[in-house]
């Protein structure tokens, strides 16, 4: 298991985003470290793609219908 960010450490890298897509792609970073092993990295980048989607479609995750 990695190491997680902190609070503080992340809103740093991201003065100039949404405070929202801030708290979201925080909580979304840490579980991937935690629970899925991703790097420090890796879940950075891909929760801040995730929580800006998340925003830009009025606060929902985008729906996937594959069936």
């Amino acid at each position: 298991m990695g190491k997680k960010f902190n609070r503080e450490e992340f809103k740093h890298q991201l003065k100039k985003e949404d405070p929202k897509v801030i708290d979201k792609a925080y909580l979304l970073a840490n579980g991937m470290i935690e629970v899925h092993g991703y790097s420090k990295e890796k879940a950075f980048r891909e929760a801040l793609a995730i929580a800006r989607t998340w925003l830009e479609n009025g606060e929902q995750y985008p729906i996937k219908r594959e069936w």
